[in-house]
């Protein structure tokens, strides 16, 4: 078979894959979990008040891998053993000093402590893993202040604070597929709004907001001979530059770990045209810069959004309503030592509704939406990659073929009052969906299961639903 880019690819089973697609599967096993909190308010003064939470929650997870039906002698325990002990404090206070301004601060901590024994689950190719332990520490605070400037204009300024202090790979845990794991991240975020009644019908506003990540060196987790040569020692300590320089710029870090500069802008705006029609615009645009310690991975990541919404109360038992919006994303992103990608997403969106009441018992309504989704895939080649055969195949189709998804949704549905406490509510709802995936296509490309079985699916999909519901309120 071949792969999308009509390059050749191994058989959807091997004789070394059999093992592995073979091993025994199973739904989550019982646990519990028991929390002891503490809420409470306090007002100093009539216009600034606190509140706290205090909470302990101790979960378990005891369950018998052979009640489970994993009873195959591979176990390491008898079960997982597992315990994660969770410690939260919270403490929040606001203030309206004066009447034309508000403050507010809030402060948060959690603690999870996993107390869930290390050992040896799974092995292959002579390698070992373990479960991973889930402990970390997040600390949380905001601080915000509003005023109301003469004019109508609002101003809101605000700054927000986000730790995360995760555990790094305890002594004979190995984590696959990565180059190097962040203890600490931090991110300060700065943000503003002008908000402002510009008429008795409209308000405007424009926010801002920034945000800074960064965090600690990196745990290291290369072992081949490039880190080795360069110095670099399993665990040790390592900032994005000697991490780079080790793995020649193809290291694989997790993007949500790596430092990160966000902006965001939006402009909103919502106008009452008459007493009856009243109308909602946002324009947004987000951009997020990452810098890991490789090229590879995720960069860059661009989002735009448009979108308007409208109200018309007909009269006094009719209303119609309708929505329009438009999203286009862009992600920077690639593959180590193959290649890197700019994948579009392109989504467009669009609904009306109408609801009335024809008479005092009975009301109906209905809602038509649609949606538009397309995703696009272009990639070009790593410098550092010579393959001849992966050159020539993006220098010929650039990518992948689109993948496109659109959905059409009828809701209808009207209500009956057969007596005052008691209603009947008839729902029928048609729904089509259009998905053109081309991994779902015509051999060669079909999606195999395990033991080699193809499976493809009828793009064109619809469902068609009425039901009835009897309503009866308690008086």
């Amino acid at each position: 078979m071949t792969n999308p880019l009509s390059g050749p690819t191994g058989l959807p089973v091997t004789a070394g894959a059999v093992p592995i697609l073979n091993l025994p599967m199973a739904l989550q096993p019982d646990n519990q979990a028991h929390q002891f909190y503490l809420d409470g308010n306090y007002a100093f003064t009539p216009t600034t008040k606190a509140n706290f939470r205090l909470s302990y929650t101790h979960a378990t997870q005891h369950e018998s891998f052979a009640g489970m039906g994993l009873a195959d002698g591979t176990q390491p325990t008898s079960d997982l053993g597992g315990v994660l002990d969770t410690t939260l404090a919270q403490f929040g206070i606001s203030a309206h000093p004066w009447p034309k301004l508000r403050l507010r601060a809030n402060v948060r901590y959690e603690d999870k402590s996993d107390k869930t024994p290390l050992a040896v689950y799974n092995t292959e190719s002579g390698t070992t893993w373990t479960n991973s332990p889930t402990s970390e520490r997040k600390t949380k605070a905001t601080v915000e202040g509003s005023y109301l400037f003469p004019g109508n204009l609002r101003a809101t300024v605000g700054a927000d604070y986000n730790e995360i202090q995760r555990a790094l790979p305890a002594p004979g845990v190995q984590v696959a597929g990565f180059n190097g794991l962040r203890g600490k991240t931090h991110e300060t975020t700065i943000r503003g709004e002008l908000r402002r009644s510009i008429s008795d019908t409209l308000i405007g506003a424009v926010s801002l907001a920034h945000s800074e990540r960064k965090g600690s060196d990196w745990f290291n987790l290369c072992t081949n001979g490039a880190c080795t040569a360069a110095g670099l020692v399993y665990g040790g300590m390592y900032s994005n530059s000697t991490l780079n320089a080790a793995t020649g710029d193809t290291g694989a870090y997790p993007y949500m770990l790596a430092d990160r500069n966000r902006d965001k802008i939006r402009l909103s705006a919502d106008w009452t045209a008459t007493e009856r029609l009243s109308f909602g615009f946002a324009v947004e645009d987000n951009s997020d810069h990452y810098s890991p310690p490789s090229s590879a991975g995720l960069h860059k990541s661009d989002m735009t959004l448009y979108s308007v919404d409208a109200t018309f109360q007909i009269n006094d038992y009719w209303k119609l309503t309708g929505y329009l919006s438009q999203v286009d994303q862009t992600i920077h992103t690639g593959q180590n030592t193959g290649y890197r990608a700019t994948l579009k997403d392109e989504n467009t969106a669009f609904g009306l509704g109408l609801v009335g009441k024809p008479n005092s018992k009975l009301e109906v309504g209905g809602k038509l939406s649609y949606i538009d989704d397309v995703n696009k895939y272009r990639f070009g080649i790593w410098p550092g990659n010579t393959n001849a055969n992966a050159i020539a195949q993006v220098a010929t189709y650039g990518g992948l073929p689109d993948v496109t998804y659109r959905e059409t949704r009828l809701n209808l549905y009207g209500k009956y009052a057969l007596q005052k406490n008691a209603d009947i509510r008839i729902d029928f709802v048609h729904f089509n969906a259009r998905l053109n995936e081309y991994s779902w296509g015509t051999a060669p490309n079909q999606f195999f299961y395990s033991d080699g079985t193809t499976v493809s699916i009828n793009p064109d999909q619809t469902v068609n639903y009425i039901g009835a519901t009897y309503i009866y309120k308690m008086q």
